[in-house]
């Protein structure tokens, strides 16, 4: 987990139990989120990675952390490859359903992957996007997760876009096996 606080970030530990949207959740202590699934088409920029074209469809989970004054303070849209949908029963089951479950709880999507005989991989890229001249913002912060299995398949590609403010922002991946070296016989 990273924890923004004024200028400087800092490492803190992480819980055992990663949940979908990873780092999302951790957006404040007295949100209410919100989720919606649907049928969208695939950005063009994001067709390839996801093994699809253009003019596809697929499964997008937007994510929204709303305060309880009703600011939202976290956005998140997760784009799920078409493989993603077809090989984890639990969201094949959307292509039927959806408009009976456009409100699901996706939280425990990564360990339907694993159960589905994925080993993940997370790559984040975090971006600070600095405002135009003469405006007055706060920088923004643009986080975008790529989710790959052991094939190299892109499963999931998320744009995470906090509000302006504190960031926390908490990201856990599976540990790898430490390097052991060769035994000389």
């Amino acid at each position: 987990m990273v924890r923004h606080t004024g200028s400087r970030a800092e490492l803190m530990q992480t819980s055992a139990e990663v949940l979908f949207p990873l780092g999302a959740l951790t957006a404040g202590p007295h949100n209410r989120f919100t989720t919606c699934l649907s049928w969208e088409r695939i950005p063009a920029a994001y067709a390839a990675q996801l093994g699809s074209t253009p003019t596809a469809r697929t499964l997008v989970h937007h994510y929204r952390a709303v305060s309880p004054t009703g600011d939202v303070t976290l956005h998140a849209v997760s784009y799920l490859s078409p493989t993603a949908v077809t090989e984890i029963p639990l969201l094949s089951r959307y292509r039927r359903h959806l408009p009976h479950h456009s409100r699901s709880d996706l939280r425990r999507l990564y360990q339907w992957m694993a159960d589905a005989g994925m080993t993940l991989e997370h790559r984040e890229t975090l971006t600070l996007a600095t405002p135009g001249a003469g405006a007055a913002a706060s920088p923004r912060v643009r986080i975008q997760r790529h989710v790959r299995d052991q094939y190299h398949r892109t499963l999931e590609i998320s744009r995470i876009i906090p509000a302006s403010g504190d960031l926390t922002y908490q990201f856990t991946a599976p540990a790898k096996p430490a390097f052991q070296p060769a035994h000389s016989g």
